[in-house]
């Protein structure tokens, strides 16, 4: 398969909340974003690995796990920027700054708050290499 590169902003629906568009045939980000919320896209899709730059503006969004990519695994770098696990994390919230990765699967769903704009680099694994 050849790879696709691909760029998209943050559409929004009647209600004011956004989304990413599907980003190539094989590839998509699974977010909601709160009303007003926006994000941009750029990367590249190798067909079962994709790594992609993105900034996030601060709200709170939603990651919107798919069954079909159980077992897969996306790694995201903070370059910029804050992001806390709404929920999900025991005790103590689980966050993220400048210099922090998070891991997760990519058939998870969970409420992400963006404290402060994001600027991320990440990379989806598939299930199986």
């Amino acid at each position: 398969m050849a790879a696709i590169r691909f760029k998209a902003a943050s559409r929004f629906g009647a209600d004011g909340c956004g989304h990413v568009p599907q980003l190539t045939p094989n590839f998509a980000i699974n977010l909601r974003l709160d009303r007003g919320q926006r994000c941009n896209v750029a990367g590249i899709d190798f067909g079962e690995t994709a790594v992609y730059a993105m900034y996030v503006s601060a709200g709170e969004s939603r990651v919107v796990g798919r069954p079909d990519l159980e077992g897969g695994v996306s790694l995201v770098f903070v370059m910029d920027g804050e992001l806390a696990l709404v929920e999900g994390s025991a005790g103590r919230p689980v966050c993220a700054e400048r210099g922090d990765v998070w891991m997760f699967g990519r058939s998870a769903e969970f409420g992400l708050a963006v404290i402060a704009d994001a600027q991320l680099v990440a990379v989806t694994l598939p299930a199986r290499c």
